[in-house]
């Protein structure tokens, strides 16, 4: 039996994505988080 407390079936969405310097991307998801991408070409 898992202890753990959140829904195994839940998958991160992102929430609102936001340019950022230098081609990055800040990615605000729906369970809190905030995770930065690096999109250079």
């Amino acid at each position: 039996m898992c202890d753990n407390k959140l829904d195994p079936r839940f998958y991160p969405e992102v929430y609102q994505a936001v340019a950022g310097k230098d081609y990055t991307v800040y990615a605000y998801m729906n369970d809190g988080g905030v995770r930065k991408f690096d999109v250079k070409p």
